[in-house]
């Protein structure tokens, strides 16, 4: 999958396949990733969160994501994705730790003696959040109004 980018994260598979078939449509070449199996076997992460992806062809990933925007707007094709409550981005990770190298392990294993926490990671504002973080509305632009 290294020819994709990851454009928004879902806990729910049939969430993200439906808008993958939604941006297909539109013209975009969008799959779908489960990373549940990596979340537990790699990350020691036995209760997978934001582990639903649909990427898009790197060529047209920033047309996507505008085009994504257009449609959560109209359509709220992003009401079920899990949302950076900073910046609004569904371009989140869960936990926070490297999938691109072995030293990614490192932390994973750390959080599985509960040692560091899990925490949802923004790939668009690098901001860090507890998976507690229940935002109770969203506001136009993206905004999260917290508890």
């Amino acid at each position: 999958m290294n020819d994709y980018l990851h454009i928004a994260s879902f806990d729910d598979s049939a969430e993200a396949e439906k808008l993958a078939a939604r941006l297909t449509q539109e013209g975009f070449k969008a799959t779908t990733t489960n990373e549940a199996a990596e979340q537990f076997l790699k990350l020691y992460n036995a209760h997978p969160r934001a582990h639903c992806r649909v990427l898009v062809t790197p060529d047209r990933a920033d047309e996507a994501i505008r085009r994504l925007d257009e449609l959560d707007a109209t359509e709220g094709v992003l009401h079920a994705a899990v949302r950076c409550p900073q910046c609004g981005s569904p371009r989140v990770e869960y936990p926070q730790f490297s999938r691109n190298t072995i030293m990614g392990a490192l932390p994973a294993a750390a959080a599985a003696l509960g040692l560091v926490d899990r925490e949802f990671f923004c790939a668009a504002c690098q901001l860090t959040w507890p998976p507690e973080h229940d935002p109770v509305e969203t506001v136009p632009g993206g905004k999260d109004l917290l508890k």
